[in-house]
């Protein structure tokens, strides 16, 4: 878990408001897990692939990544972006609630 996810759901166990706790908690995982789609998509450097195309190419042994990031890969990669940001819309603690 990266920095700030970290500092989310430490800090979200000292809020005495249930809802806001539990949504600082689901943003932490949600943050961590967009980090990694991000970095792995970020850390990864251009080449050409078989076809002469331009692409880029995910290689990290210490994580266990290698993958050619084609445009479905990327495709992939934001619809998965998309989701986990509606999930984390769905669980948001509307203002009224708020002390």
């Amino acid at each position: 878990m990266g920095w700030l996810p970290g500092r989310l759901r430490a800090n979200a166990g000292k809020i005495t408001v249930g809802v806001i706790a539990q949504f600082l908690k689901k943003a932490a995982d949600v943050l961590g897990h967009a980090s990694k789609l991000r970095n792995s998509i970020m850390h990864a450097h251009p080449c050409t692939d078989s076809q002469h195309r331009q692409r880029l190419y995910r290689w990290s042994p210490s994580k266990n990544e290698f993958f050619l990031a084609d445009d479905a890969k990327l495709d992939e990669t934001i619809a998965n972006l998309d989701a986990l940001l509606a999930e984390l819309a769905g669980c948001r603690v509307p203002y009224t609630t708020c002390p």
